[in-house]
């Protein structure tokens, strides 16, 4: 439901006053179950939390953030929060680094899909011994990418690139969806569709899971809303075994939630990393 622009500062208020309350309650059993309860009704849903519920779909909740917020993750602001992160590593990037660094000598092409303006590159860059000659590719919206083209300009960084459509017949020796898998429908077709271009190694970091079927949330930031889903990590995990990938390891991102107020069941109360190798890969070392 759309409100004139001060009423609408005050159901935002109202919705985060209710969420928080509510997230707090569910720390006692009892009143988690009456949560639950109300949250059947799509009405009590509606008023006391808005936004703040799963929806049956990303593209439901995608439909919600157009008729709500024109930018999304083109909002300036958005790289501008990313970029907080490029210079210093998150507990969750620690076991993404460890496996990384057995390859890293060796690796020649890296695909970032959904990578803003490359901060993970510039963070991964400090601890990893990453060639001259790589080629980091982040795959991006169209102003996004313009401003990590500007940065890596400004700070002199030739290894890293941008592009808004990929090209499918690209061979890449990592796939990298950090913080980002989660704003997708699907995996990319366009990377896993030849099996003579696989990635040879997979990394998904920071992204919400659940072991039930998936739904869909809009997250928000102080500057815009963002439609995101909780992904279904056996059916995750079953795909990219399906593409003969397996899985090397996992590891739970605990500074990092998405959880409903009135849907507890339905939460995540902590995102997921994965790391996958493409079985055709001997071992843990591409040839330099």
């Amino acid at each position: 439901m759309l409100y004139p622009h001060p009423f609408r500062r005050l159901r935002r208020g109202q919705i985060e006053l209710c969420s928080s309350l509510f997230l707090a309650a569910q720390r006692f059993r009892w009143l988690s179950r009456l949560l639950s309860f109300i949250g059947q009704s799509r009405m009590l849903t509606a008023v006391f939390v808005g936004y703040r519920r799963p929806f049956p779909s990303l593209a439901a909740a995608t439909a919600w953030v157009n008729r709500h917020d024109s930018l999304s993750h083109e909002h300036p602001e958005a790289v501008r929060r990313h970029m907080l992160f490029a210079d210093k590593a998150r507990a969750s990037d620690y076991p993404a680094l460890y496996h990384l660094q057995k390859i890293a000598p060796g690796l020649r092409t890296v695909i970032d899909i959904g990578g803003n303006a490359g901060n993970l590159f510039y963070c991964y860059a400090a601890y990893l011994d990453l060639s001259p000659s790589l080629r980091w590719t982040v795959i991006e919206l169209p102003q996004v990418a313009a401003a990590g083209r500007q940065i890596a300009l400004q700070r002199k960084e030739t290894r890293l690139h941008f592009a808004e459509d990929p090209n499918p017949a690209t061979s890449f020796d990592l796939a990298v969806f950090s913080g980002s898998l989660h704003y997708f429908e699907a995996l990319p077709s366009w990377l896993f569709e030849n099996p003579q271009h696989l990635p040879k190694y997979v990394l998904i970091n920071r992204s919400p899971m659940v072991d039930d079927h998936a739904v869909a949330a809009v997250q928000r930031t102080p500057s815009y809303y963002a439609p995101a889903q909780l992904l279904c990590r056996p059916s995750l995990i079953r795909q990219l075994e399906g593409l003969n990938y397996q899985l090397l390891d996992d590891w739970p991102v605990e500074e990092l939630n998405l959880r409903f107020p009135l849907h507890p069941v339905s939460s995540a109360e902590h995102y997921t990393g994965m790391f996958f190798r493409l079985r055709s890969v001997a071992d843990d070392k591409i040839p330099t």
